[in-house]
């Protein structure tokens, strides 16, 4: 991300249990990071209805998760020790989606966020069989659900967003609800289309993402941009309404510092704002604009025309080399441990592979469902 011109990042995390090794290596990197950790305790074969065979069941499901109790204890802890540290590392509260979470989870979800002024992050109808199990569990659709819990809230931050209905997004609208739009892992795990177009005209903010690096790739902010510019095109037919370069660079810049509860931090370069900028080199021969400007940079910039980053003041990456932390090392220790992370796999995988038979038709099913 360094390389990439990147300055903050949230991290929806999956280990709630290594949050805090997880928080000490960010805090290495000298960037600005939100940890989200994953609350999750409703397996998705439960809320699809899918008889699988108890050895099998026993094997997806994997180790008994944290409850709500562990929970509390565990964010209580990160939120002392961890939120705010140096200003650059901060805690939010992550469940994986609602439809995954019990009711024990929203409690925890709604006191802990109130408690302790804390943002949260969270996975929102990505798919269309989550809509379906949306609609099919909860009266009026999850976003009616979740504004009727008291979830739904400026502080509040979901991700892809792609299955909503017209209703629901106008409850996100109301509730300041950002949505953090990634195109890069929408399309690489064929999730759908963001309905950008009527997000714009009902006024939502939006921010960007690149999800994790299994379906997000080599999380290029540059390549998010122009997706996010172009995907919404088509169908628009006059060009004045489609998104442009500035609307990117805005969702990128000033969205992304919405979603870190940074707002009037960082995000732009102005008076009082933090010292997070980035040196790029556009005079390549690919892309040497003839008036150099934000179009420039959104339509052709990439991790290549990156030259320095600095975050607070401080240059952390500077002519190919980061200076927070020894790459090489860290690099070198990954391919030591790449045989054994692959071994670790190999189990889980085998799991997946023989329980997705008991998955296939899913989206034609649930897409009938509500």
């Amino acid at each position: 991300m360094l390389r990439a011109g990147v300055t903050g990042a949230l991290d929806h995390f999956a280990y709630a249990d290594r949050a805090e090794v997880a928080l000490a290596a960010h805090r290495e990197t000298g960037m600005r990071v939100a940890l989200a950790p994953m609350l999750h305790d409703r397996p998705d074969h439960v809320l699809l209805d899918i008889a699988l065979p108890d050895e099998l069941r026993r094997r997806v499901e994997g180790t008994k998760r944290p409850g709500a109790s562990d929970l509390d204890t565990l964010f209580r802890r990160l939120h002392r020790d961890w939120h705010g540290r140096e200003g650059r590392l901060f805690v939010q509260l992550g469940p994986n989606a609602p439809q995954r979470c019990s009711s024990q989870l929203w409690a925890l979800w709604r006191e802990l966020a109130r408690e302790l002024d804390l943002h949260v992050h969270t996975h929102l109808l990505e798919t269309r069989p989550q809509a379906g199990i949306g609609r099919r569990i909860y009266e009026g659709g999850i976003v009616g659900a979740m504004a009727r819990e008291g979830l739904l809230n400026e502080r509040l931050s979901v991700a892809h967003c792609i299955w909503t209905e017209p209703s629901e997004r106008a409850l996100l609208a109301e509730h300041g609800v950002s949505v953090v739009h990634n195109p890069v892992s929408n399309l690489m795990l064929g999730s759908g289309i963001l309905p950008m177009r009527d997000y714009r005209r009902r006024g939502l903010r939006i921010a960007l993402g690149s999800d994790g690096s299994n379906s997000g790739g080599r999380h290029d902010l540059f390549e998010v941009m122009r997706l996010a510019m172009m995907l919404p095109r088509p169908g628009i037919d006059d060009p004045a309404d489609w998104p442009g370069p500035a609307d990117a660079f805005a969702w990128a810049t000033e969205g992304g510092a919405r979603v870190l509860g940074l707002t009037g931090r960082v995000g732009r370069i102005a008076p009082g704002y933090g010292a997070d900028l980035v040196a790029l080199d556009m005079e390549t021969a690919a892309r040497a604009p003839l008036v150099p400007n934000l179009a420039s940079v959104v339509q052709y910039g990439g991790p290549d025309c990156v030259r320095a980053v600095m975050i607070d003041g401080s240059w952390v990456y500077r002519d190919g080399k980061v200076l927070t932390f020894d790459e090489d090392a860290a690099r070198a220790r990954f391919t030591e441990m790449r045989a054994e992370i692959l071994a670790a796999a190999r189990p889980e995988l085998a799991t997946a592979d023989e329980a997705a038979p008991y998955f296939a038709g899913l989206t034609g099913r649930e897409a009938t469902c509500g």
